[in-house]
């Protein structure tokens, strides 16, 4: 198997990836995933046993510019961290399905 570490700085896309057999098995896999995006660091993926939100912040990187890309757009306002608002504009649309799943009526930012 092979540790692949892809950087797109000119996208700022970034990832840890592994790739390649395990016997029978393929694998390809995607470790760690974050893209940089409207000023704000969005964590897409984590199967580490370490919180690089945390790390960030001992970085002094604000809280309000992580996003954790795993969580649905509406729950960032229910996190410690930024919400994700690079996705607003994307959300009218789904606004019935997180009503009706939710049960209640809540906005999205803008």
């Amino acid at each position: 198997m092979e540790v692949q570490f892809i950087f797109d700085t000119e996208r700022n896309h970034y990832q840890w990836m592994n790739v390649g057999w395990q016997q029978l098995n393929r694998i390809y896999r995607c470790i760690v995933h974050f893209d940089i995006k409207d000023g704000k660091i969005l964590l897409q993926q984590n199967l580490t046993d370490q919180n690089p939100a945390d790390e960030l912040i001992e970085m002094e990187v604000p809280r309000e510019d992580i996003v954790l890309g795993w969580q649905p757009p509406f729950k960032g306002q229910y996190t410690e961290y930024g919400a994700a608002l690079i996705y607003s504009r994307l959300l009218p649309k789904y606004d019935h399905l997180k009503k009706k799943k939710l049960g209640k009526d809540l906005t999205f930012p803008k």
